[in-house]
């Protein structure tokens, strides 16, 4: 029985995480998704500043730290919030959960 429950939770999750896939549809900017959508906005390092509350410095530092692939995920989620954007968040599968367990 808990096999055939696991099976089912993976059933259901892959079918979830299917529509993320292809990835390479969320492949970051050049610079990262947080300069792409503040220079998008219009918005200056110092009005990013001011929304989140930091001094200007620390968006540049941000905005590397984002680039580099070493900012905390709670900081990416006050950065989205001051762009008014939802951060998203997923692990996908390169296949399925279903194809993992079999390999």
């Amino acid at each position: 029985m808990k096999n055939h429950s696991l099976s089912r939770i993976r059933k259901l999750l892959d079918e979830r995480l299917t529509p993320l896939k292809p990835v390479e549809q969320f492949t970051p900017p050049p610079r990262g998704w947080v300069k792409a959508v503040r220079q998008a906005l219009g918005m200056s390092g110092v009005q990013f500043a001011n929304r989140l509350g930091v001094k200007p410095q620390s968006v540049q530092a941000l905005e590397k730290s984002e680039w580099s692939g070493t900012i905390q995920i709670e900081t990416l989620q006050r950065a989205a919030d001051a762009l008014d954007c939802t951060l998203v968040y997923a692990l996908v599968p390169k296949t399925s959960l279903e194809g993992t367990i079999n390999r």
